[in-house]
Formats: structure tokens, sequence, C-alpha cells
């Protein structure tokens, strides 16, 4: 091969995996994916050169390429071995793995990437497979050259593929066009390619004139110069056609990637809802449990869970009529620090008794650390929404102590009465909406905008009683012991529309028949957080707000507003510090927290002594509410890291990594050797179809095909158009390999048809000539002959003369 060919073709090749390594600098944005790519491209074209130089056969440039792989995707794809050498089997068996379990990877991980764990390797492997293999395969004359084209696109494809499920805004900030940089990568990569494949188409031709007989062609300057005309206006309509349309189908189509539906299958759709879960925090048993210890400042809220969605019958995470992996509810893992505003916060959190997946957070995360020897797989099993700032942990390691140091921001601040709505209409559903909420709100004759918003959660906090059991609690003990002079008053949990509508009814009631009276006088309905979140967030979105339930605990409330639920001690939570609050959107997008936990102090049966009894008495019972036990407890909804035996747990959970590292080599090997396999698989079978023919005549035919094969692989000429004897001639000629020939010429022309002995015969001196010529090279031979494709891409009319 020509060196202009070699050198050129490997220019475009560059040219377009630099193009490629642009359009994946968004996943990852991080300094060292320019070093780990140019030294990638560089390590590819290298291996790619020698190829051609020494004319390797595919699978030796395989195995080199496989090789580098190894050898330099450890410190190039996973940089945490430089500084921290006890990482290097971690790195070995990551970069293994990434071609089987790095799409996964990218997909379920937040951007940017930077430099988590092995998530380069993707990266690494694309760009160093793609410009040395697309340069092997495009320098040489043959008539395979075309599948460079699609290997050198690799790169671009890839960023396009495994990018944001958002376009970009744009290249710089003074082009704000959206999809401005997917459109010009695309471009570029397309164009590059193209010039390549016309580059070649010329020098090919040129080369052809030239071995023809020295003829050279009078060049033609002023056609070559208006056929590049032509191609640079081509060019610059596509580019300019490209910008003006992208931003139009960017705002009518979301982009839709791997991403947008590929994101973690995680436990959320069988977990409970934390909302109808949140009275057992009150029970005997876990009311002083410890849940967790938080050490902090700058914030007075820790946030477990963010539930926004309603649909009538439960307050969920994510949307009940979407996916789970809706993107306005993805959880992602979080590999390294997030770019957030505000003030930074750190915070220090140890897990007690908690045994749920939700991971305590407070602001808005950007970076998390856990600790312990078990870091690895609990930072693997950590996944954080960033619009609802809640964190889950699914990895079966997390739970009792469990520690970890987090990064947030401090959250905005705003009040209530300051805040606009930024809509006009309400969005829940009439039919999840009860009547009896919208008539009391009418009742209170409040304002609107934020200012009515606070005087309605008010009046609804004042007129509601706190209670959270059907059946009273043992004296003194539980959660009656911490709010002092309490009277108890059963309530029911749950907070469908029916429960939410039966407490506004109460309150409806009570109202009408008062008109005139207190907000002492109009205590009337009975709950917990559990349904007065509910309530508030049905009567924000009357307003206007859009609205969402947070489940987590207070650090400090120094305003007397978590009396009902007290805050944690010294950032000691137990199950009696859990609350349930709302959280607001402003027009700014600002997300105001807003307390809910009724008051506790004034019982719903207070004598009001001022008002005059009525002239006809009636016998007047006390609220009664028989007890209801609840049914025994699903199996299907027992959380799957509860084990009466915690040993066996950690055995199994040993056992299944294990399995994991070692079926993710199992399949890389499989993958690296499965197509060397299928060749010797092939060619096996096709030596036991020519073997076992129906007639002994084709036995023979196919035991000649079978030696022109093995011939062929060992190097030896094509066919062609030559008899069997010059075949054998051109071979060496050898006694066998003569008498082979001379026994085919008789089964194909003679009028006596060969019986089955002869066809025995027949195979027997095949088998031998295999042997000789296996037995003529060496080991290297050998291989090279048994993985040969030259056998396999001769075509029919070349088998038999």
């Amino acid at each position: 091969m020509r060196p202009a060919m070699v050198v050129g073709t490997a220019a475009f090749m560059v040219v377009a995996a630099a193009v490629g390594a642009i359009g994946m600098w968004p996943i990852y944005e991080d300094p060292w994916f320019l070093v780990m790519a140019a030294a990638a491209i560089a390590l590819s074209i290298g291996i790619g050169s020698i190829a051609l130089a020494r004319s390797w056969m595919w699978w030796r440039t395989a195995i080199a390429f496989a090789t580098v792989f190894v050898v330099a995707g450890v410190p190039l794809a996973v940089p945490a071995v430089l500084t921290d050498p006890s990482q290097i089997p971690a790195a070995l068996i990551g970069v293994l793995s990434a071609p089987v379990t790095g799409p996964n990877n990218l997909l379920t991980l937040e951007l940017p990437l930077g430099t988590y764990q092995a998530t380069l390797a993707p990266a690494f492997l694309v760009l160093l497979l793609a410009p040395g293999a697309a340069l092997a395969i495009g320098a040489r004359r043959s008539r395979w050259w075309g599948l460079a084209a699609p290997i050198a696109l690799t790169p671009a494809t890839f960023a396009i593929v495994f990018g944001a499920t958002t376009a970009t805004a744009g290249i710089l900030a003074a082009v704000p066009i959206p999809g401005l940089r997917e459109a010009l990568i695309g471009i570029a990569s397309c164009s590059t390619v193209l010039l390549w494949m016309l580059w070649r188409a010329v020098m090919v031709r040129r080369l052809a004139l030239r071995e023809a007989g020295g003829i050279r062609q009078r060049p033609a300057r002023r056609a070559a110069m208006g056929r590049a005309a032509i191609g640079t206006s081509m060019l610059l309509i596509a580019v300019v056609a490209a910008v003006s349309i992208t931003p139009v189908l960017t705002a009518l189509h979301p982009r839709t990637v791997p991403r947008s539906a590929s994101e973690p299958i995680i436990r959320l759709a069988q977990e409970a809802s934390p909302l109808s879960t949140y009275r057992a925090m009150f029970a005997a048993d876990t009311a002083d449990e410890v849940l967790f210890e938080i050490t902090t400042a700058g914030v007075d809220r820790v946030r477990l869970a963010t539930l926004a969605f309603y649909d009538g019958q439960l307050a969920r995470v994510t949307d009940p009529a979407a996916r789970i992996n809706d993107p306005a509810t993805a959880y992602t893992r979080l590999p390294s620090a997030r770019l957030v505003g505000g003030d930074g916060v750190r915070a220090d959190v140890v897990i007690g008794e908690y045994s749920g997946l939700w991971v305590p957070t407070v602001g808005t995360v950007a970076a998390i650390a856990f600790d312990g020897p078990d870091r690895a797989a609990l930072a693997d099993g950590f996944f954080y929404d960033a619009a609802a700032g809640s964190g889950i942990d699914i990895s079966p390691v997390y739970g009792a102590g469990t520690s970890y140091t987090l990064r947030a921001a401090a959250p905005a601040s705003m009040e209530l009465s300051e805040a606009t709505p930024p809509r006009s209409a309400p969005t829940l559903d009439e039919t999840i909406v009860p009547e009896s909420l919208t008539q009391w709100i009418r009742l209170q004759e409040a304002g609107s905008a934020g200012a009515g918003l606070a005087d309605l959660v008010d009046r609804l906090r004042q007129r509601g009683y706190l209670s959270h059991a059907l059946e009273t609690p043992p004296p003194g003990t539980g959660w009656v012991a911490y709010l002092g002079d309490y009277t108890f008053a059963p309530s029911r949990a749950g907070h469908s529309t029916d429960r939410i509508d039966a407490l506004f009814t109460a309150l409806v009631n009570r109202q009408t028949q008062l008109p005139d009276a207190t907000d002492a006088e109009l205590v009337a309905a009975a709950g917990d957080d559990e349904q007065f979140a509910v309530a508030a967030a049905m009567i924000a979105d009357q307003l206007g707000f859009p609205s969402r339930i947070v489940v987590g605990a207070r650090l400090q409330a120094e305003d007397g507003s978590a009396t009902g639920v007290p805050p944690c001690e010294d950032g000691t939570c137990r199950g009696r510090n859990i609350t349930a609050w709302l959280e607001v959107q402003d027009v700014s997008g600002t997300w105001i927290p807003v307390d809910v936990t009724p008051q506790h102090e004034i019982p719903m049966d207070a004598v009001v002594d001022e008002r005059r009894d009525p002239e006809n008495a009636t016998d007047v019972e006390s609220e009664r509410a028989e007890v209801v036990k609840p049914p025994e407890a699903d199996p299907a909804d027992a959380d799957p890291r509860t084990s009466d035996d915690p040993e066996s747990e950690a055995d199994l959970s040993s056992l299944v990594l294990g399995v994991q590292i070692a079926g993710s080599i199992l399949l890389v090997l499989a993958i690296l050797l499965g197509p060397l396999a299928v060749i010797v698989a092939v060619k096996a079978w096709r030596r036991r179809r020519r073997r076992r023919a129906a007639l002994p005549a084709e036995r023979i035919l196919g035991g000649w095909d079978e030696w022109v094969d093995a011939t062929i692989d060992s190097g030896g000429p094509l066919p062609a158009t030559r008899t069997r004897t010059e075949i054998v001639e051109a071979v060496g000629g050898a006694d066998d390999a003569r008498a082979l020939a001379m026994i085919a010429d008789h089964a194909s022309f003679a009028d006596e048809s060969p019986q089955d002995e002869e066809a025995t015969a027949f195979w027997q001196l095949v088998d031998r000539e295999r042997e000789r010529l296996g037995e003529a090279g060496s080991w290297r031979d050998r291989v090279r002959a048994t993985l040969s494709l030259r056998s396999l891409r001769r075509g029919r009319r070349d088998r038999r003369p």
C-alpha cells in the first residue's frame, strides 16, 4: 500500500475521531478526558499503521487492540489508580466489563460523568477502535474498504446516543441556538468521511493509471475547481439548513436518546408511599428509635422523600400516569460534583435504625461521599433526583451503620405571603378534589396569592387536631407522652380523596353550625401530617400554586412552628421527629416550605360556656370510634433488605457480586473470542456436511473441495480456472494430492458411479493431506490457517473446476 494512501487516510480518521471526541465532551467535562482521548486516538492510529505495514490478519489486529485496551485502559480510563494503586483490581474489572456494563452505566449516571469509576472506559474503547480499524480497512485496496466509513462515524454516533436528553443551548453563549452543537458535530463527521471517500477514489484512480503503464492524465484544473465549488456550495447549504431547521425540530419534538428510556430500574414501583407509612414512625416500638444522626449548619430541614404526584389514593414519588423512568422524576446516579448555586453546606450523616431506601439529604446535593469498606457499593446504589432534591440507595448494604458526607447548597428562602402563583387555574382533576374542600375555601373568604394561601393553611392547622392513631396509646407511652397535657382523639389513617373529604366535611359542618365562632371553637378534624399535607396541597392547587409533599425532619424550629412534631435533638432524629410539610413554588421557581402539622392544645370537644343550650335538650354521646384492625401485611410489601440472618444476607450479596464479576469477565471473553469460535464452528460444520453427503460421488467431490479449502487457508493460490491437476502442481504436487485429483476427476467424468468404500478411502487421503499441510508450518501457521477466512470468501463457482 502506498504511504500516501496510509498517511492521508490516517489524517482523515484522526479528524473524524477528534470531532467525535468534541461531541463527547459534555458527557464528561473533565480535563482528563482530553488526555484520554488524545492517547486513545494516537494508540489507535499506531495499531492500524502497524497492521497495514506488516499485513496483519484481522484476528491479529483484534488481539492487538484488545491488549492495548486492557493495558492502557486501566490508567487512562480509571485515572484514580495513578494516585491509589489499591484500586487497580477494581479498575481492571471495570475496564474488562466496560463493553458489557459501560452503556448501562452511561445511561444511568447524571451528566457530567467526570472520571467517576470506569465511566471513561466506553469512550476510550470507541476512540481506540474506530480510527485504527477504519485506517486498517480503508487504506487497503480491497472490496471491503467501504466499511471504514461507518466505523469512522462511531465516535460521533457515541456522542449523540449517550448524550443528554436535552439538546445543548449552543456552542457559545453568544450563539444560543438549541441543538447547534449536535447539528455541527453530525455535519462535521459526515463531511469528513465523505471527503475521505472522494479523496480515496481520486487516489485509487491515479494509482491504477500509473500501474497500467505510467499513463498520466492531464489535470483539468478548471473542471476540478468547478467540482470543488459545487461541493463547497452544497456543504454550505447543508450547514445553513441544519442550523435553521434544528431549533425548530428541537422545539417541536423532544430529543430522544437511549438515556430517555434507560434510566435505572429501581425499586420505587415496589415501595409503599412514604406518606402512607408515615404513622409507623409513631408506633411504640419505633417512636424512640434513632433513625439517623446528622451534623450540619445552615439548614433546618432534612429531606427523606419528595412526593409531587397525587392520584386520589396516594401521594407518590413518580407520576402514576407515566413510566417509572419518566424524565420528570428520573433518579440518576451522582458520579461527581454537580454545579449548584447558593451557599455551600456540609452535612455528616450516620444511619441508625432506619430501614428504608430513602437517603437523608439537605438542600440541593452537589456531591456525596460514603465512608467505610462498602463505600463503592453504596456509591453505585445511590440515585438522586435533582428536581425533587431527594435521594435513594438501592444497595443491599445500605442501612444501619452507613455513614456519608454531603456537600450541598442551602435552599433559597422566601416568605409564603410574598409568593405569586405561576398559574391561574388548578391542575388536579375535579374527581380528585372533594367538593367539601372547595366549599370550605369559599367559607373562609380569604385572599388570593401567597397571602391567601398562608391564611388558609394557618386556619386549617388551627382548626385541626393532632392525632397519630385510631386506638388510644397506653398512658405515658409513645408519642402521647411528648405532647404534655394532651387529650387523645382517634383519627383514621390514609390520605385518599375520601379521607380528605371526611376531614373538610367535619370542618364545614362545624363552621356552618357556628358561623361566628373563633378558631378555637371550630376545631373539628383530627389527623396528622399525612392528611393535612395532602389537604394543604389541594388548597395550594386551587390557588394556582404547584406543590409537593416532603417527608423528613426539622433540625430546629425556634419560631415554635414544630410543637406537635418536635425537631431532632442535637441532630439525633428519632421516629417521633419525622414530619411532613408542603413545598409550594413561586413564579420565580423558588420552593417555599410550609408546615402543616395541626395544633394539639385545644381538643375537639371543648365546651363553649358562652353559648346557650338548646331548649329541647337531647342526649349527647361522646364521639366513639370502632377499632378496625388492619389486614395482615402482604409479604410482597416487605422490604427485601430485611432478613433474620444478617450474616447470610451478607454472604449472599458477596456471592451475587462474585457472580456478576465472573459473568462480566466471561461475557467479555465471549465477545472477544466469539468470532474466532464461530469461524472454527462453521468450518467444522462444512467439513461434516461434505463428509456425510448422500451419494459417494458427492462425498468425493466434497472431499476435494475440503482439500482445496485447506490449501487456500494455508496460503495456497485460489483455483480460478485451473484444472485439478494444475491446482495440485501449483501447490507442490504431493503424491497423495495427485491421487486426490485423479479420483475426483474420475468421480466427475466417469460413466460408472463410485462406491462407498472409494469415498471412505478418499476422505482418509484428505485427512492425511490436511495433517501434512499442518505439519509443514509452525504452530502460528496452523492457527492462521484455522482462523483464515479465505476459503469462506471464495465463491461457489470457484470451488470445482
